[in-house]
């Protein structure tokens, strides 16, 4: 009984330590999972250089103009990539006061609270530092982080701009769509159906077999 409790504990304590974690692999790797905000990454945060998606024009180091993202998203879409058809670029949400510099209705800088500033803290990045000096044990689960901007959306006060989040430093700021960035793309929630009530019928059915073992080991 005593190691059956045990066991029980481990894999109850497993289960805390999951839904205490903030980001977490999906789907072989090919996904990140943010339970903080309910979102899922692609994990590969340089996946136009390898899949275009019928994009038309991205550069030979993935980079691409703010339209072309765009159609690289719906080219993802129509894909079903990953089994899923909502991927989108993340947003920046304005204004935001939380960001260190306040200009032209719009919030830039550090400290920002879009999802990409937020990605940029998840992984253990320090304002000052890239995440390649600093970053926690999740910076693994990305592969291909470039140390270049990446699109966010539109910038509402002036159209011919849009965001755009430094995920290596945390730096947002707004650029014409015309240049170059890189895309990662998001959705919302989780790529797979967390199943708790499957783990504690696992464990309710080790519990009966521990006392049914116990009933037949007692003496007639």
């Amino acid at each position: 009984m005593r190691k059956t409790l045990t066991l029980i504990i481990l894999i109850t304590s497993s289960l805390h330590a999951t839904a205490d974690a903030a980001l977490l692999s999906r789907l072989g790797g090919a996904a990140v999972y943010d339970t903080v905000r309910n979102i899922t990454w692609i994990a590969d945060a340089d996946l136009g250089l390898t899949n275009a998606f019928g994009a038309g024009v991205i550069n030979l180091d993935g980079s691409m103009t703010w339209a072309t993202a765009q159609s690289w998203i719906a080219g993802m879409n129509q894909a079903n990539y990953l089994g899923y058809n909502d991927w989108r670029l993340p947003a920046t949400p304005q204004p935001d006061s939380s960001c260190t510099v306040q200009s032209g209705g719009g919030g830039y800088g550090y400290n920002c609270t879009s999802e990409m500033s937020a990605l940029f803290f998840a992984l253990g990045g320090v304002v000052g530092n890239t995440l390649a000096q600093v970053h926690n044990a999740d910076y693994s689960l990305f592969s291909n982080i470039q140390t270049t901007p990446y699109w966010s959306t539109e910038y509402a006060y002036y159209t011919p701009f849009a965001w755009r989040v430094n995920v290596s430093t945390g730096y947002q700021d707004a650029y014409t769509k015309n240049s170059f960035a890189f895309a990662l793309a998001v959705r919302a929630g989780d790529v797979v159906v967390p199943a708790p009530a499957a783990a504690w019928l696992f464990v309710t059915g080790m519990l009966a077999a521990a006392s049914a073992t116990r009933r037949r080991r007692k003496p007639a």
